[in-house]
């Protein structure tokens, strides 16, 4: 986004000008410079021996709309989980373009503050992992596979090598999106994932008929592929009074469908069953109850009486000396 802003701006631009915008190596910038010079009405020219593009004058687009320019501030608004990256510069330095060039920038000052979007802390691995980041990019521009060292949730580490279809953000944290083999479509966080490479030559990328991520979760609750949760299921819990409002005016799921009663409310999805739905439900804690699926119900009643057990006095283990003192007769 920054070398296409610099383009509008009237600048003339080789792989070394690419390279020191976007925070990248030779090889990912000429890869840039080759891709605009296809993709952009764009001239060519020699730059001190080196090929550089400009964009030709006749193109510039008029001045964009401030509904424009304010879509533009709300996507730079995610720029946070991208800190240390060369992408967090980018939204906002796009974001910033479009403001300046309406006919009402003024409007649009101080956009950092003016459209914010609140992050839990972004992903983990930035902006050490950058690079990686950068490979992943790549690889879902080029339609390439990318091969990696990855570790799941219990700390096992294997290579993959999938192809790379697409990026996701979910819960505040990057995911890679990829098939691995035929048909198989796996998840993959950026915080796990180690000496990312592309190789091998370009894939075929699926049709839309083939390969729509909202179509991939649309069954999902979360950020688990429906072949990770089962099929789809009715599940059902029942909520204390007090969540009346919330729930009639908060969208877990696209599915859900709420009945409010007089002493409860009635939430009903159509998902998978997974471990984020069961952390959903026990996030109410005490005032929630499933009502179906009874498997459902069934797990959520032993992790309900395991915490319970953990919770018990008799289990509780003190240290001596963070014990309150006793409080010394009157």
């Amino acid at each position: 986004m920054s070398v296409v802003a610099e383009l509008l701006n009237g600048k003339t631009l080789d792989w070394q000008a690419i390279a020191q915008l976007a925070g990248v190596k030779r090889a990912a910038a000429e890869r840039l410079l080759r891709a605009i010079a296809m993709t952009l009405p764009v001239e060519a020219r020699k730059v001190r021996g080196r090929r550089a593009v400009t964009l030709k004058q006749r193109t510039h687009p008029k001045a964009p709309s401030i509904t424009t320019a304010v879509a533009a501030c709300i996507g730079a608004s995610v720029a946070p989980l991208f800190a240390g990256s060369a992408y967090e510069g980018g939204l906002l330095e796009a974001a910033r373009y479009l403001a300046k060039a309406t006919n009402r920038g003024d409007r649009l000052e101080h956009l950092e503050r003016k459209f914010f979007f609140v992050d839990r802390g972004g992903d983990f691995a930035l902006p050490q992992a950058s690079a990686i980041l950068d490979e992943i990019v790549d690889a879902v521009l080029e339609e390439q596979s990318l091969a990696f060292q990855y570790s799941d949730f219990d700390g096992k580490t294997t290579n993959e090598r999938v192809h790379a279809l697409s990026i996701a953000i979910y819960d505040h944290q990057i995911y890679l999106l990829g098939r691995k083999g035929a048909d198989r479509l796996r998840l993959y966080r950026l915080s796990r994932m180690k000496n990312a490479v592309r190789g091998g030559r370009r894939f075929e990328y699926p049709s839309k008929a083939e390969f729509d991520p909202r179509r991939v979760f649309r069954d999902s609750f979360g950020i688990f592929l429906p072949h990770e949760g089962g099929r789809p299921e009715e599940v059902v819990i029942r909520l204390h009074s007090r969540w009346r409002v919330h729930a009639k005016t908060h969208r877990w799921h696209p599915t859900q469908q709420v009945h409010l009663g007089a002493r409860h409310v009635t939430v009903r999805l159509q998902v998978c069953i997974c471990p984020e739905v069961e952390m959903w439900i026990l996030g109410f804690g005490d005032e929630a109850e499933v009502l179906s699926p009874e498997h459902l119900r069934a797990r959520i009643s032993l992790k309900v009486s395991a915490s319970a057990r953990q919770y018990a006095p008799a289990n509780r283990k003190l240290d001596p000396t963070t014990q309150p003192a006793a409080i010394p007769p009157p």
